[in-house]
């Protein structure tokens, strides 16, 4: 054999050999690109979960989405204990984070919340526990206060006692029609009022529609305002709602001393005592400008923040 055929011969060889080993290293990535991906791969939990349950006379809604399937049944566990009407619609998603003091402190008020509510809601996002309502149970709301503040978790609560006052809350609510006489400030307590009043022109402090309930995006203004308050523990502060001619004048009144009311429970979850808060709603008695024009109205329908001792 000629040395020319010998080397056609060798070459031919060397391809085939090529061809051999790119086919092999095809099917081997072929092949492990149909097996499964390693199931112990965790999931990055990125959000927190969302609840809301609402209850109105004997009926209750309840929606949520939860981290897992057993955070769902605790909580189904506790709704099937209730001879309300209720509907629900809850699922779970990996992407939600696992709370288990969000979902044991929502377990525990649950009951006295269907319970003793005449109507309510109960919101838990993005980390913080929202409650509000209507009850006449001091006693069950003064439990739902503790199991809320020993949580560890934030949270609002906006309950509205429907029981009669005692002289505590009485001491605590200024009526409207009373002639009010406070020892003049120094000039820190005035400082400190200024600062509030520069928060508020700043930040506003809003509510939802035709509510007395606190707009969630005013929490931030008001934590600002108890912070200033511990800062300044001697400090008394009097909050006080007003609104426009717009409507009943008595509906007016009554919403504006909601409101004060509400803004005065916003910061005691915020760590003031309610005892250095004293509340009064004034309606559209108190106006700034004339209500001739929606710009008034808007200046009027206002909350005011004064430091009323030290």
């Amino acid at each position: 054999m000629s040395l020319a055929k010998k080397i056609i011969l060798l070459l031919i060889l060397l391809l085939l050999l090529i061809i051999i080993c790119l086919y092999y290293h095809t099917s081997d990535i072929y092949q492990k690109s149909l097996q499964p991906k390693d199931s112990t791969a965790q999931v990055v939990q990125s959000e927190f979960m969302e609840i809301d349950i609402r209850k109105s006379g004997d009926s209750l809604n309840a929606y949520g989405t939860f981290d897992s399937i057993d955070s769902i049944q605790s909580v189904d566990d506790v709704l099937m204990t209730s001879n309300l009407n209720i509907t629900r619609d809850f699922k779970s998603s990996e992407f939600k984070k696992a709370d288990t003091a969000a979902i044991s402190v929502l377990n525990s008020i649950l009951n006295p919340f269907m319970e003793t509510y005449e109507n309510g809601q109960i919101t838990y996002k993005d980390g913080r526990l929202f409650i509000s309502g209507e009850t006449s149970n001091q006693e069950e709301h003064t439990k739902i206060e503790e199991l809320l503040a020993s949580s560890g978790i934030p949270y609002v609560n906006e309950t509205i006692i429907l029981a009669k006052k005692d002289n505590t809350t009485e001491q605590n609510e200024i009526n409207a029609t009373d002639d009010e006489v406070y020892p003049e400030l120094s000039q820190e307590a005035k400082a400190v009022e200024e600062q509030i009043e520069q928060i508020v022109k700043l930040e506003d402090i809003r509510f939802e529609l035709g509510s007395a309930k606190v707009s969630p995006d005013s929490y931030e203004t008001i934590e600002k305002i108890a912070n200033l308050l511990k800062e300044n523990p001697s400090y008394a502060l009097k909050v006080s709602g007003h609104t426009d001619n717009q409507g009943d004048s008595g509906y007016n009144m009554t919403l504006s001393k909601e409101r004060a009311q509400n803004i005065q429970k916003v910061l005691a979850s915020f760590g003031v005592a309610k005892e250095r808060v004293q509340t009064a709603g004034y309606g559209d008695t108190q106006p700034l400008v004339d209500n001739d024009s929606e710009e008034n109205r808007k200046l009027n329908r206002r909350v005011e923040f004064k430091i009323i001792g030290e």
